[in-house]
């Protein structure tokens, strides 16, 4: 390991031992080696028995591209890092998070909220309680594609900025956001039940083609639209219903004021 965890000279790491001495709480930054041969972390060779404890992340860091995979979890808290922390170009493959303790998050970034630039976020959450949030922060530019099945409250994050994000939930109620969702796609699939919240008075721009039991309540100024062939939505004079046919066409949603362009 290289490097001194400053800003400007962050630890340079390229293995799992060497990044997780760092610590979480600090203010720290650390860099997984850009050029590595083997930009891959198997968790079941590390811990293949599963996590029964947080796993920590450094309060700054980013993955270079590098790929944590198969991290299985039954801490109440799957992955722990600082106040506020940043990541950057990390995938994360193929989870397994089922939290033993009442009230779970699979990524929490102690009661700050965390940001997620350029971040891929795959696999499956199963719990009999409360998922907290998935990731308490916000995804920007990223991708989440998570199954879960939960039996209580199931927030996802805190906001989604130009990314694209698939659900797959069955959970007593879902809150997307509770935040501002911008310019993203939500799809895939909702069983709640109740009302399904779908973004603040913040969020705009958005296509949720995503099938819902429950009417999707976006309370966002900004125009977004969503399809009626698969799910309702709470009126909204900024919430648009199209058919599945009505979203593949550019015109029909340039006028109705949805920002695409139209040759």
């Amino acid at each position: 390991m290289t490097g001194t965890g400053t800003k400007d000279d962050p630890y340079i790491v390229d293995n799992w031992e060497e990044y997780s001495s760092i610590g979480h709480e600090q203010v720290t930054y650390a860099e997984f080696a850009p050029n590595a041969e083997n930009k891959v972390i198997d968790f079941n060779e590390i811990c293949p028995e599963g996590f029964s404890n947080p796993v920590k992340f450094t309060r700054y860091t980013n993955f270079n591209g590098w790929t944590l995979k198969n991290l299985h979890s039954t801490a109440q808290h799957a992955i722990t890092v600082g106040s506020a922390g940043k990541f950057s170009n990390l995938t994360l493959e193929n989870f397994y998070f089922c939290p033993q303790s009442t009230i779970g998050k699979l990524i929490d970034c102690n009661n700050s909220g965390g940001t997620f630039t350029n971040c891929i976020i795959s696999g499956q959450i199963q719990t009999p309680n409360q998922i907290n949030y998935v990731i308490y922060g916000s995804l920007y530019e990223s991708s989440l594609n998570i199954i879960a099945n939960a039996d209580d409250t199931f927030k996802v994050a805190t906001n989604f900025v130009n990314s694209d994000i698939v659900l797959d939930i069955s959970s007593k109620s879902v809150s997307l956001c509770l935040g501002k969702i911008i310019n993203s796609r939500i799809s895939g699939r909702i069983q709640s039940d109740e009302t399904v919240s779908a973004g603040n008075e913040e969020s705009a721009y958005n296509v949720f083609n995503i099938q819902s039991n429950q009417p999707l309540d976006y309370q966002g100024k900004g125009i977004s639209v969503y399809n009626s062939d698969i799910s309702s939505s709470v009126a909204s004079e900024s919430f648009k219903g199209c058919t599945a046919e009505q979203l593949r066409d550019a015109q029909y949603l340039y006028d109705l004021r949805f920002p695409i362009g139209v040759d």
